[in-house]
């Protein structure tokens, strides 16, 4: 059973190309040159024009200084001669001197051309690969991003070797290094988006967007209805749990809010569908509360007791997959080979969890729990989850991590047993129109 099934309460029906922005070009600011200027014939006009002296006598024309700058203002205002002005230019007005036009500041000055001009979107190629790998590990570094770093092998086989599912990979290159990288996958009529990275040193020139924009174009020929970020991406890429190196979970849930992946999708489109929590516990020190211990004395009072499932003997199993509508749980525990905690009423299955796997990490694997509705409220899940720890614990797990919506009841079940959430996700969905 694949592990992206793992823990799913809430079923969820989951050219070369230039990226060019114009140049910007300014023209020079002309000179404009006023002719005619009023304020030349100045001595002119207020000597001979406007001043009569009817008398020899000095004292009786003397002319005041307030007279002057008077008349000045009039001959300005009057025989000024219109100018029709660029809007980048600003005329300065000193009475009595001069008209001063000076270059307002401009802009458009300031901006810069693109450093995405010259830059081509191309199909990821066998020679461009470790390059891919690089920078994909660079901004997993720079982004403090929880995902593993990759090797190129380890890169192959994430978002290269091919499945049943076509697998989509592009990049630009620039100066023999990949400054952007991204991955989709299209599975069951959705588009998946399962990684963008955009080298830090290139970001806010619009790189993101327009790979992400033409991934979309891509997929669309598959003839799909949404774009989305999900754990129902067939491609599960493993993240190591905050402040714990050596822990870990196999996939994500959708985009990470506590990153800008999270700001970036929403501004291209992509709506929030549903919070997914992860949680997280050690295994080292658990053991059944008194509450616990008080419900499977409750429980078996009532003949219902927590066993391990015989297909062979145990009846009820069809009826339990019916009541709870999710045939992926159903398929997973149908096939299970490990061990698969169930409830039984007698000999009738009316709860499971499991299968117990203890991982190479030591993380303890289940895929679910699942309790039939005449069962709930007697406190039966609450104890089969935690029969599911103590038995993975037994089994030599150190540790669990699970995710569940983020208004589903289970996270009741899961908060009883003190795990704690790690890590929120937002499943975001595009529909194609």
């Amino acid at each position: 059973m694949k592990e992206e099934m793992e823990n799913i309460d809430d079923p969820l029906k989951k050219e070369d190309e230039i990226v060019n922005l114009d140049k910007v070009e300014i023209d020079e600011v002309e000179e404009i040159e006023i002719d005619d200027d009023p304020l030349k014939k100045e001595d002119e006009i207020v000597h001979l024009d406007k001043i009569e002296i009817e008398e020899p006598e000095v004292e009786e024309t003397k002319i005041e200084e307030p007279e002057i700058k008077e008349l000045e203002i009039e001959a300005l205002e009057i025989e000024e001669p219109e100018i029709e002005i660029d809007d980048n230019i600003e005329i300065t007005k000193e009475p009595g001197i001069s008209i001063i036009i000076e270059e307002k500041p401009v802009e458009i000055l300031t901006i810069e051309e693109s450093t995405t001009e010259e830059y081509t979107i191309e199909e990821l190629a066998d020679e461009n690969i470790h390059a891919a790998v690089e920078l994909y590990n660079k901004v997993i570094n720079h982004d403090k991003l929880a995902y593993k770093l990759l090797s190129v092998e380890t890169f192959k086989e994430y978002f290269i070797d091919e499945t049943q599912y076509k697998k989509y990979n592009y990049i630009i290159m620039s100066d023999g290094k990949c400054i952007s990288f991204i991955n989709g996958i299209v599975a069951n009529e959705t588009g998946f988006i399962t990684f963008v990275a955009v080298d830090p040193d290139y970001r806010r020139c619009g790189i993101g967007r327009e790979m992400v924009n033409h991934l979309e174009e891509i997929e669309r020929v598959e003839n799909i209805t949404k774009y989305e970020m999900s754990f129902f991406n067939p491609i599960n890429l493993d993240w190591n749990i905050p402040e714990y190196e050596t822990y870990d979970h196999p996939n994500s849930q959708g985009v990470d809010v506590s990153t800008p992946a999270y700001i970036f999708f929403k501004n291209l489109f992509y709506r929030d569908v549903l919070c997914q929590n992860t949680y997280f516990k050690e295994l080292k020190d658990f053991s059944y509360t008194e509450d616990i211990e008080e419900k499977i004395k409750s429980l078996n009072e009532r003949g219902i007791e927590i066993g391990y499932l015989n297909k062979e003997q145990h009846t009820g199993l069809k009826e339990l997959f019916d009541n709870l509508g999710n045939e992926l749980w159903r398929e997973g525990i149908m096939n299970a080979i490990d061990p698969v905690l169930v409830i039984l009423d007698g000999n009738k299955v009316c709860g499971f969890t499991g299968p117990l796997r203890v991982q190479a990490s030591g993380r303890g694997f289940f895929i679910g729990i699942g309790i039939h509705s005449e069962y709930r409220k007697l406190g039966a899940g609450k104890v089969l989850f935690n029969a599911l720890c103590k038995g993975l614990k037994d089994e030599g797990a150190t540790f669990m991590t699970l995710f569940t919506g983020d208004n589903n009841p289970a996270r009741n079940i899961y908060e009883s047993a003190k795990f704690k959430i790690v890590k929120s996700w937002q499943v975001m969905r595009k529909i194609v129109l």
